[in-house]
């Protein structure tokens, strides 16, 4: 894609997708072309945390995430345009392939997004995706320097870094999806430095990974 090209699509408006099309996917011109949906993938009848915590990107229901629906639901949580756009594409080629199976995928699935769990998490879902208290627990007791009942990014930053040593790999993911959440969802601010900077409180983590936070959050 040619840098044009490429500038053209990170400034394309979103839009609601009309009546009647199947799946609007927004053009390179800003134009909203019908394309057939992708093969749809069942969606969980239990869900656990995770996949609740995903299925908020799942816009139609079909247990399918297109980039599409990611950028447009990154929009409802408060994110411009650009960003959401850029933030869509890299996790959706960090995360397609790993849970459809298919090589070069866009689409995230629902009912497999374990497969996408990466060295250096905090174990705070277990292997099939479900939410462990323990895990969260721990977060805090050794990571809440300062007891202040949130974390800031120095902390999470410096919990990111333990957890590489004990999960090696996908240190560098797990930064960026802290740095992310702070962005979208910071709630509670903490002294540093001569003066304040954002924090994450123990109920906005807490809903983050039960997965109830976006759809709290959602404009």
């Amino acid at each position: 894609m040619n840098l044009s090209l490429l500038a053209a699509v990170l400034l394309t408006p979103a839009f609601a997708q009309p009546v009647g099309l199947e799946t609007a996917q927004p053009t390179a011109a800003g134009l909203l072309l019908a394309v057939p949906k992708a093969a749809p993938s069942a969606a969980p009848v239990d869900p656990t945390a995770l996949q609740k915590h995903v299925a908020f990107f799942d816009m139609d229901g079909n247990g399918l995430v297109t980039r599409f629906e990611t950028t447009l639901s990154l929009r409802r949580l408060g994110m411009s345009n650009v960003k959401a756009t850029a933030a869509a594409l890299v996790i959706h080629v960090a995360l397609g392939p790993a849970t459809t199976g298919r090589w070069g995928s866009l689409d995230v699935s629902v009912a497999n997004i374990k497969l996408g769990k990466h060295g250096s998490d905090t174990g705070a879902y277990d292997a099939e995706g479900r939410f462990v208290p323990e895990a969260f627990e721990r977060m805090f007791a050794e990571f809440d320097v300062n007891r202040s009942g949130s974390l800031s990014e120095a902390e999470l930053l410096a919990m990111t870094a333990a957890n590489s040593r004990l999960r090696p790999g996908g240190e560098s993911a797990s930064k960026v999806e802290f740095q992310l959440l702070l962005l979208l969802a910071g709630d509670a601010s903490e002294a540093a430095g001569g003066g304040t900077v954002p924090a994450l409180s123990r109920a906005r983590l807490q809903d983050f990974y039960d997965g109830s936070l976006f759809y709290k959050l959602a404009k």
